[in-house]
């Protein structure tokens, strides 16, 4: 938003030196990002947030600047026209998307250039003069903020007006001779026959006033704000007129700015007014005052106001003010001020024109709480720092996804969290599963020619019904150890990722995780299991599918995933105590076994120590063996236990006797033959 220093000169009475003018501005919340000169003029470039809709005019800055600055403000007089009694045919079909629309026809206006002094103060804000008509428009809408516009009356089919939404396949080639194709979000405004502008935005050529118009309809209304904003994205189509009606421009002031309009034109064009027209009304509804106290205000700012100095400002501001008693206010914001809704609003117009710089400094009196660490939060830094302790890099990705990236994962896209108003497809939908994000991260380093990956990820997974879960992701590829010292290499697979995350949970305290076999769609057959932590589904680890890697374009194989859900525990760490060595020996036993291959480890392990007694402290996995010497659809283990005393020394007796309580149990248990 530009404004000129001489325009607001009309309005406001003193002296204002460049420097301090955008300083005060500036420390009102109405930033000057630059000061030029344009001619004799000074001209200054502000940055208006979206909520002060009032200050996109010379009026409204020049209220601003009367306030602050203490000074006269001196508003244009518009003399009331002369009642006609023909009418213009004017209809909205649809009162959401139009409040009001007004239409002045003016016969016999001569189309000429605009005096000098509207021309320079068109021209100093980068306004092209074009013709008295139309600069007109131009000048009343940047001086009182609401747009207008001339048609050619002669050219509108029908002499009526419809405000309507566009029918589809109806198009318009608007005055910078672009066609434009419409469709039923669009709102445009039509005669007869067709739409000759697209409303709130730009007029259509057909209707555009040129030197040879005699005759003009004057149209000013007030439009739907997210309706004009969103036809102006749907048509990448932007304007002075649609940067002001999609903030939202002042409907009480509709007619006011049409009759300023009509008496310049009157005055420049000559002309006469033979009829107008009328749909909507510019009633405003009644806005519930504000109620707000001095002390209030004072205690909010940190200043010693006084009554006098509160309700002068508003006033000034165009505020009503009414005080049911001292010290209390009743406050009324305009009509055009429709960013005021509470108290607070109101302390910070007092604030702005005090001015943030002016307001006293103090130090906010801050009571000692002793507040509690998140123990769930101490986790997660705890799995974290558990996880690059082990060689791990910590990777960090986007939780949005696209939908295509997860059908090329493999993974299911029913039970996703999707974005009502995503800002691209590559943003449609919150990722249910970290498999996408990291498999990308993989890409990205493979193509780079990193291919020996140790990845985690610690973040969130969502799912349709608005659940969001911590999860702990891993991806790793290549060599376990990348290191040219070691002659031997090994890739890294299932049970390196196992051990970190059995090793990073119980460092947590997070309970303990069980390990199952079975499938899922991303994973290589025979290569995944699942996590289990308190009999619910928790996680997988598996070898990811050659063919989910080609859909990503990763051009090695042995890529290996995990993800399992971090519990939120709610209860702090527990203290973990030292817990003194045994003096004693401890005696090992093996058990070699060879039983059924659907029968998994987990199942033995957990007979073992059912069974084992006191002396039990360890059951150690040895090896697998599959061979000749095990019957078909079997397979042989060899399983470590070690038993031992705190307080002396077992005897032979001892330990035979609770080593045979574990070989009885897992021979009944799992039909498994001793070898």
């Amino acid at each position: 938003m530009k404004i000129s220093l001489n325009w607001i000169k009309d309005y406001v009475d003193g002296k204002f030196k460049a420097d301090t003018l955008a300083h005060r501005l500036t420390m009102a919340g109405l930033e000057v990002e630059e000061i030029s000169h344009v001619g004799k003029d000074t001209v200054f470039e502000l940055e208006i947030t979206p909520n002060r809709a009032d200050c996109l005019s010379m009026l409204g800055m020049a209220r601003e600047i009367a306030t602050i600055f203490e000074s006269k403000l001196t508003v244009p007089s518009i003399p009331k026209s002369k009642a006609v009694k023909a009418t213009v045919p004017v209809k909205i079909e649809d009162k959401k998307d139009c409040r009001i629309y007004t239409g002045q026809l003016i016969e016999g206006v001569a189309v000429k250039e605009s005096p000098k002094e509207i021309q320079q103060r068109l021209q100093s804000i980068g306004i092209r003069p074009i013709s008295n008509l139309v600069d007109v428009t131009n000048f009343c809408m940047m001086e009182m903020g609401q747009p207008l516009h001339v048609f050619d009356a002669d050219k509108l089919a029908g002499g009526s007006i419809v405000v309507r939404r566009a029918r589809k396949g109806e198009k318009i080639v608007t005055i910078d001779d672009v066609e434009r194709e419409l469709d039923e979000g669009v709102l445009v405004i039509a005669d007869a026959e067709k739409p000759v502008a697209i409303a709130g935005i730009m007029g259509g050529k057909d209707t555009e006033v040129t030197s040879a118009t005699r005759n003009v309809l004057l149209e000013s209304a007030y439009f739907d704000p997210i309706l004009i904003r969103r036809t102006s994205r749907k048509l990448g189509l932007s304007s002075d007129s649609c940067y002001r009606f999609e903030r939202g421009v002042d409907i009480a002031g509709v007619n006011r700015v049409g009759q300023r309009a009509l008496d310049m034109i009157l005055n420049l064009a000559g002309g006469k007014v033979v009829a107008r027209g009328q749909a909507g009304t510019d009633q405003v509804k009644a806005v519930k005052p504000v109620k707000i106290s001095l002390d209030r205000i004072n205690s909010y700012l940190g200043t010693s106001l006084n009554a006098t100095q509160v309700k002068g400002t508003l006033k000034k501001l165009n505020f009503s003010i009414v005080s049911p008693k001292a010290g209390h206010f009743e406050v009324t914001a305009p009509s055009s001020r429709s960013d005021i809704h509470s108290d607070v609003d109101l302390i910070e117009e007092v604030a702005r024109i005090i001015g943030y710089d002016n307001l006293p400094e103090s130090l906010p009196n801050i009571q000692v709480v002793n507040i509690p660490e998140n123990s769930d939060r101490q986790r997660r830094q705890q799995l974290r720092e558990m996880m690059l302790s082990q060689g791990f890099s910590e990777a960090i990705t986007f939780s949005l996804l696209n939908r295509k990236e997860l059908a090329q994962a493999k993974v299911e896209s029913k039970d996703v969290l999707a974005i009502s108003n995503p800002l691209s497809l590559d943003q449609e939908i919150l990722r249910s599963s970290m498999l996408p994000s990291l498999l990308q991260v993989v890409r990205a380093n493979v193509n780079r020619g990193q291919r020996h990956l140790r990845l985690f990820e610690l973040g969130k997974i969502y799912q349709s019904t608005g659940r969001e879960a911590y999860t702990l992701g891993i991806v790793c590829t290549g060599n376990l150890v990348d290191d040219w010292r070691e002659l031997k290499k090994r890739n890294i697979g299932y049970y390196d990722i196992k051990g970190a995350i059995v090793q990073a949970f119980e460092r947590a305290s997070l309970g303990g995780l069980e390990f199952e076999a079975s499938q899922f769609p991303y994973f290589e057959e025979g290569n995944s299991v699942a996590m289990m932590q308190g009999g619910k589904p928790s996680g997988m680890i598996g070898r990811v599918q050659d063919g989910v890697l080609k859909n990503f374009g990763i051009k090695i194989k042995d890529v290996w995933f995990a993800q399992v859900r971090v519990p939120a525990v709610g209860k702090p760490i527990p203290v973990v105590k030292f817990k003194e060595l045994s003096e004693y020996p401890a005696i090992t036993r093996d058990i070699s076994l060879a039983l059924d291959q659907n029968i998994q480890y987990k199942d033995v392990l957990a007979a073992a120590r059912s069974n084992g007694g006191e002396f039990l402290q360890d059951v150690v996995f040895c090896e697998e063996y599959l061979g000749e010497k095990i019957p078909a659809g079997q397979r042989g283990i060899i399983i470590s236990l070690k038993y031992q005393s705190n307080d002396r020394t077992l005897t032979e007796q001892e330990v035979n006797d609770a080593h045979q309580q574990v070989l009885d149990q897992i021979v009944s248990s799992f039909q498994a033959t001793i070898r």
